[in-house]
């Protein structure tokens, strides 16, 4: 199975957590990762030891522009392979993700657009978790919201990729399964599972109002899955609400 692996980077520290994490895997290792510089005025080099395992196949690329969907835009197109992986720079990789990931992909027909994977989020064991932390891991795990997602590169060349108008990187890739739905695919939920902490300082990042009016203006009126949806991250009605967590079946739905 042909595929390669794209990062888009902030420059935090939890990249090298990343990379080390898809080195060490057991299985196929990606042909390309393509780690994108979306760093604003930042003239130096990502910080990045790059394991043997992967140091022929790692490239940097600069984003294309402002944006979460420039930055995934210049990712992809730096590909040359069947299937695109789209990766958080804060998730983890477990050893047996390479494997699971190639397993996802194989038994897909060709009406499926794109494969997500299951998220875990590490929860403190010895305390309920707080607001801020509940919140986090529900905007992390949010349907098709791009923290480990694979696409077909056909089906992104055919659909134009990522709509670059979004602000924030889960709009942006809400939007793109959207879109392939509407075209006729399906999306899958795979067996693989990758791990995502949470960050315990800071605010929840999620989509702004104008890019959740943006995705209801795209795409109210849609095909059925569309407007499930929609109304499972409480846009079916223009209103925001809580995103739909990843459904945990692995069937294809759409």
């Amino acid at each position: 199975m042909r595929y390669s692996v794209v990062v888009v980077s902030a420059g935090r520290r939890s990249l090298q957590v990343l990379v080390d994490s898809l080195a060490t895997g057991a299985g196929t290792l990606p042909e390309q990762v393509v780690v994108v510089d979306a760093r604003q005025g930042d003239n130096d080099g990502l910080s990045l030891v790059v394991p043997w395992r992967v140091r022929h196949r790692l490239v940097v690329v600069p984003t294309s522009g402002p944006g979460a969907g420039s930055a995934r835009n210049a990712g992809w197109q730096a590909t040359g392979t069947p299937w695109v992986v789209f990766l958080d720079d804060q998730a983890v990789l477990p050893t047996d993700w390479t494997d699971r990931l190639v397993q996802d992909l194989a038994v897909l027909t060709p009406d499926v657009a794109g494969s997500q994977a299951r998220i875990r989020v590490p929860l403190p064991k010895n305390r309920p978790p707080t607001d801020a932390e509940r919140d986090a891991a529900t905007a992390v795990t949010t349907r098709w919201c791009g923290t480990d997602i694979a696409y077909r590169r056909t089906v992104m060349s055919d659909l134009g990729g990522f709509a670059e108008e979004f602000e924030h990187r889960s709009a942006a890739c809400v939007d793109l399964a959207l879109r392939a739905i509407t075209a006729g695919y399906r999306m899958a939920v795979g067996s693989r599972e990758a791990v995502r902490p949470v960050r315990t300082t800071g605010p929840v990042s999620q989509p702004s109002e104008a890019d959740q009016t943006l995705l209801i203006r795209r795409h109210a009126g849609g095909p059925a899955a569309v407007t499930m949806t929609l109304a499972e991250l409480g846009l079916g009605a223009g209103r925001a609400g809580q995103p739909a967590a990843l459904p945990h079946s692995a069937a294809p739905v759409g």
